[in-house]
């Protein structure tokens, strides 16, 4: 949602608003949030879908190695997904995530 308001101000300096109106917006494609970046223990993805969907992912490391997998059912609209990566150690990884209507791959930087 986007909400917006107008301020008038008139030629003496007072001014007034308009109601708020809440304009909702419209997402087509599938999109990955991930988040916070870099990560200490706590690794979230929100992922939006335009439609019912069977994700893979896999966390990789900087050297190519495949650390951990899994697999997800998204409904349409929007997932939230966490995952513990606590115990990895500091350095860049890569989530590769790989749908039916989204590829992706996002660079995570573990402190």
């Amino acid at each position: 949602m986007v909400y917006y308001r107008l301020k008038q101000t008139d030629i003496g300096g007072s001014y007034t608003y308009s109601q708020t109106v809440a304009l909702p917006i419209e997402q087509k494609a599938a999109s990955v949030i991930l988040y916070p970046n870099p990560v200490l223990n706590e690794l979230n993805l929100r992922i939006y879908s335009p439609v019912k969907d069977k994700l893979q992912w896999q966390l990789i490391d900087n050297g190519g190695r495949m650390i951990r997998q899994g697999n997800y059912e998204l409904s349409a609209g929007n997932t939230a997904i966490s995952q513990n990566i606590g115990q990895l150690g500091a350095g860049v990884y890569f989530m590769r995530i790989n749908g039916t209507s989204l590829q992706k791959v996002v660079k995570v930087i573990k402190q």
